[in-house]
């Protein structure tokens, strides 16, 4: 069996399926067409590049022309006869392209991630409404989402399917000692009583970073001893200086977590003791979901799509405005989350081993 991928060869959703289709059916190979070039080690068979250009080629304008003439001539070179054309993460480039990518494979098929549909314009569901409506399938890893997606789109009943993303992570959790949280609190210059709140878990404006800092600059007499915990993976950009500035004159105390391999990322999230993920829009937040794994106390939106959560009776907290979180904070952060509850439920929807099949099944013919 051979499927092709379209999409971000370096995205770590899409690595991750990658990876665990072929662990789990080795007869599976996946070639992949995508704008960016994948580090070494990477899972994909083969992999048909279309580069942006440099110089003048950067430029808005130019370099969705030089995308458009790149992705064309890499059509030409990738063959047909695949079971399956997966394109992850839909954009309105593959419109352009969509007779010439879904003749490649016997069937199409589309997932939308959640944000690039929820933060789309009227002419993105005009461009992209051709590839949903003439697609084999089209997933999501959320009931909500999906049902979005597809009333939007008027997809058939029969073409829509739920199909998750596991979570690595959350075996690494359990792997995670005393003594990796003391060398944690050590690295970080804070002590074992001190409370631990992430915000957010990128650099992405949409995480509404500055909001969170300001209502808890508004409680922060009333907490007991913290320290706040930011992932930009790396980013220094006129953002991440905005909060580390806000934090600054708020005299709030901050630590900054950048690159962080599987282990330490386990570690971090058994260390926090709140997160708050109060983005603009989301499916289903992996990062929350492990916070959850590991025991964290969470504060998230209730505008978000997390009703499967609600249906399971998951224990955590849901504002209706992030002016609420300065009144709810003081509470949480003295609350201890049902741990054991909040660890089955998110093993029971996402975790690889269970989800896997999902997948596979969109590519078996019919």
């Amino acid at each position: 069996m051979k499927v092709l991928f379209v999409g971000n060869a370096q995205g770590f959703l899409t690595i991750q399926l990658a990876k665990k289709l072929q662990l789990t059916y080795p007869e599976l190979t996946i070639d992949i067409l995508t704008d960016k070039t994948p580090e070494s080690g990477h899972p994909y068979s083969t992999v048909y590049t279309y580069r942006t250009g440099n110089g003048i080629w950067k430029l808005n304008y130019f370099k969705s022309l030089h995308q458009f003439f790149a992705m064309r001539k890499a059509l030409i070179d990738i063959p047909e006869g695949y079971d399956a054309v997966h394109i992850l993460l839909v954009v309105p480039t593959y419109r352009l392209f969509w007779k010439q990518l879904s003749s490649k494979g016997q069937k199409s098929i589309l997932t939308f991630f959640g944000s690039e549909y929820y933060r789309s314009n009227f002419l993105y569901r005009i461009f992209t409404k051709g590839m949903a409506r003439t697609a084999q399938w089209v997933t999501a890893s959320n009931v909500q989402t999906l049902k979005d997606v597809c009333d939007h789109y008027e997809v058939a009943a029969s073409k829509r399917r739920l199909c998750r993303f596991g979570l690595s992570i959350l075996e690494e959790i359990d792997l995670v000692s005393v003594q990796d949280l003391t060398s944690f609190n050590s690295q970080f210059g804070i002590s074992e009583a001190t409370r631990c709140i992430s915000v957010g878990y990128n650099a992405a404006p949409i995480q509404n970073h500055p909001l969170i800092i300001e209502q808890i600059a508004a409680c922060k007499n009333v907490l007991p001893s913290f320290v706040l915990f930011f992932q930009f993976h790396g980013h220094r950009n006129a953002h991440v200086q905005q909060l580390i500035d806000a934090c600054e004159s708020n005299e709030l105390p901050y630590r900054i977590v950048d690159q962080l391999n599987d282990h330490e990322l386990a570690v971090y999230r058994k260390r926090i003791d709140v997160c708050i993920q109060l983005q603009k829009t989301d499916q289903f937040s992996g990062a929350m979901q492990e916070h959850l794994y590991a025991g964290s106390r969470v504060i998230t939106g209730s505008w978000l799509p997390y009703q499967v959560l609600d249906e399971k009776d998951t224990d955590y907290c849901k504002i209706s405005s992030i002016d609420d979180l300065q009144r709810v904070l003081p509470q949480q952060i003295e609350m201890n989350s049902d741990k054991m509850k909040n660890s089955e439920i998110i093993r029971s929807l996402s975790s690889w081993e269970i989800n896997i099949g999902s997948w596979f099944s969109l590519y078996e013919r019919t």
